[in-house]
């Protein structure tokens, strides 16, 4: 026995899941030995758990096996959580033997997590992997796989039985990483690739980067398109509203009216009007808005190793990098100052009044003509607009390549 299964605890809850619509088988298929450890290993990490489907055409079920670390423990606790509508979790606690492997089965069409405990009090992670049902799709319209199942560095590993893509359909993969196999392959100009070439990412954001898959077809036929592109850089955000800080200085208030004597008795003096109050100064430019932010970085394009050993279909590979996102717009100007205050005209009574007090030695002061208010002064201009924000830089490109039969294969677009 590969395992021995010594409790099982079975618990409800509920969480966000996701169907799909069929399954398949996995079949194995030799790697080519040009692919180099080093790069097999950024794919398939060796303190990482990893997995391979078992599927019997035959059954309503399909069989995953699991390879552990060489340095796991021999027990471990693991917790499967399957994604249906009240999605359910059990937890097994499995003694290893030295193959420091295990088999589950899968059933249904939905994603199931695995999260893996070293056994005993402290309850260490010490692994973490979602599982895609195998697939057998027939597209005839785009699908993203990647939002579809939400895929994450969780997923490692995903098999197809069969994929039919009709008449120019995409499949999306976006951003994954890790191990794509296609037990049957039919293309009519079909293509799988990263994201969408009109995808950007939002405003202020990084375009995201293509992943490193590892693509093995078995049998196909038709002509098929890999695209790895990087997503475009989001822009920037426009310059920040201008604060009071960058607001134009206020105009200076204008000057008194001015008053003179007319004529005098001997009890009252007559003065008059001679300068209304003065207006005042205009206000001040408001200062230069805000820089815009600048754009952000285009995703590089991911790199593709793809295996193939039918000659009847016909792959082309492309690698483009995302493009780099435009700089903010700069922001409004500050505020221009306000006008200054005209200044105070007069009748006679404060404001406006003669410097002299209206009974003065015991004479009284009478003001035979009114001061006009000094108009107020214009509002200062709006300041200039900030400048724009610089553009982001493009993603870089990544040589992709393809293998026929284990060899590799020497092509313009390679």
């Amino acid at each position: 026995m590969l395992h021995k299964i010594f409790f099982i605890i079975i618990l409800f809850n509920f969480s966000a899941c996701m169907k799909v619509k069929k399954k398949g088988d996995e079949a194995k298929v030799a790697l080519p030995a040009e692919l180099g450890e080093s790069q097999e290993n950024q794919i398939n990490k060796g303190n990482q758990v990893n997995y391979r489907y078992i599927v019997d055409g035959r059954a309503n079920y399909q069989e995953v096996i699991f390879s552990f670390p060489a340095d796991w423990p021999s027990e471990v606790i693991i917790k499967k959580t399957e994604c249906i509508d009240g999605a359910k979790t059990s937890e097994t606690l499995v003694k290893l033997d030295d193959s420091k492997t295990w088999k589950d089965f899968l059933i249904g069409d939905n994603k199931t997590n695995y999260q893996f405990y070293k056994a005993g009090s402290d309850l260490k992670v010490l692994d973490e992997v979602e599982v895609v049902p195998a697939l057998s799709l027939d597209l005839t319209s785009d699908l993203n796989l990647a939002q579809k199942y939400k895929l994450n560095s969780k997923t490692r590993h995903i098999f197809f039985k069969s994929l039919k893509l009709n008449a120019n359909t995409h499949l999306y993969i976006e951003d994954f990483s890790g191990n794509l196999k296609i037990d049957h392959l039919l293309s009519t100009q079909g293509s799988l690739q990263t994201f969408p070439e009109n995808a950007k990412a939002k405003l202020g954001v990084s375009g995201r980067s293509g992943g490193l898959v590892k693509i093995e077809i078995l049998n196909g036929e038709g002509d098929f398109t890999i695209n790895m592109m990087g997503e475009a850089g989001g822009d920037g955000f426009t310059g920040e509203t201008p604060s009071i800080a960058l607001k134009g200085t206020s105009g200076k208030r204008g000057s008194v009216a001015g008053f003179a004597n007319e004529y005098a008795t001997t009890i009252i003096t007559y003065i008059k009007c001679v300068a209304p109050g003065g207006p005042g100064t205009a206000g001040g430019k408001g200062s230069r808005g805000n820089p815009g932010k600048n754009g952000l970085n285009g995703g590089n394009s991911g790199r593709a190793i793809v295996y193939k050993n039918d000659l009847r279909l016909q792959i082309s590979l492309y690698s483009v990098a995302g493009i780099k996102g435009y700089g903010g717009v700069g922001g409004r100007g500050g505020a221009g100052g306000e006008g200054g205050l005209g200044g105070d005209g007069g009748d006679g009574d404060p404001p406006g009044t003669p410097s002299t007090s209206a009974w003065a030695g015991g004479v009284a002061v009478s003001v035979t003509s009114a001061c006009a208010d000094g108009a107020q002064g214009a509002n200062g201009p709006e300041g200039d607009a900030g400048v724009d924000g610089h553009v982001g830089v493009d993603g870089t490109i990544s040589q992709s390549s393809l293998y026929v039969g284990g060899v590799r294969s020497a092509f313009a677009n390679n």
